[in-house]
């Protein structure tokens, strides 16, 4: 064979092997090539999904049914706001400001029973109260909720509550006596502060009782 032939054969071996590097480099470094986009993909896609929203659940109840027209009771002393309807009116505050057991009440009477009130015989008419226990601080609601039983001289029912976002034990009892008394008592705490709303009723099916829970679903705090 003359020396063209081989050289010939020489440059066909060369292309076969340089094909068949290229082959094997394309082969080795394409799947890394390919990993590389998907392993950021992933990494990108995990740092810009926004966290949980907090306010996917909230423990404050809903707002009363229709709060237009409502009149607004407001106290420095208890540092507290509430709306109540027009059909109630502000009968009295009173405390007893040199008491160890101070407390500030305000009760809320119903129109229609404006002249029952300073006449009552079996006891007040129907009503609702708001109760600042100022030197209350030390006793848990659960012990204020025991100790107003005890003081009615009977035991009352209780459960747990969540008030504008506050935990509360709603207590209910019966007091015998000269026309009897239904009493629904909520307990809370704010700031350290508690207080209790009351409503009280000769009958047990009265408006007071449903309106108690809408009026403080407009519950507000100065601090």
């Amino acid at each position: 064979m003359n020396q063209k032939g081989f050289a010939n054969i020489f440059l066909i071996v060369l292309v076969v092997v340089l094909v068949g590097a290229l082959g094997y480099i394309t082969l080795v470094k394409k799947p890394a090539s390919i990993e590389q986009p998907q392993s950021n993909n992933l990494q990108n896609t995990q740092t810009t999904t926004p966290p949980p929203s907090n306010n996917a659940v909230s423990q404050t109840p809903p707002p009363a049914s229709n709060t237009t027209g409502w009149k607004t009771y407001s106290s420095d002393l208890m540092g507290i706001e509430v709306k109540y309807p027009p059909t109630y009116y502000v009968v009295k505050n009173f405390g007893n400001p040199g008491s160890d057991t101070f407390t500030s009440v305000t009760n809320l009477g119903k129109e229609s029973d404006k002249s029952l009130w300073g006449k009552e015989v079996g006891g007040a008419p129907a009503h609702i109260q708001i109760i600042y226990h100022a030197n209350r601080r030390n006793l848990s609601i659960a012990d204020l909720a025991k100790e107003w039983a005890s003081s009615a001289g009977v035991t009352s029912s209780c459960k747990n509550l969540t008030v504008v976002g506050e935990n509360a034990l709603r207590c209910s009892l019966y007091v015998e006596g000269e026309g009897g008394l239904y009493s629904d008592m909520i307990f809370l705490k704010h700031s350290g502060t508690t207080y209790s709303f009351a409503a009280n009723s000769p009958t047990s099916n009265d408006i007071v009782h449903a309106d108690l829970l809408e009026i403080l679903a407009t519950l507000k705090f100065f601090q």
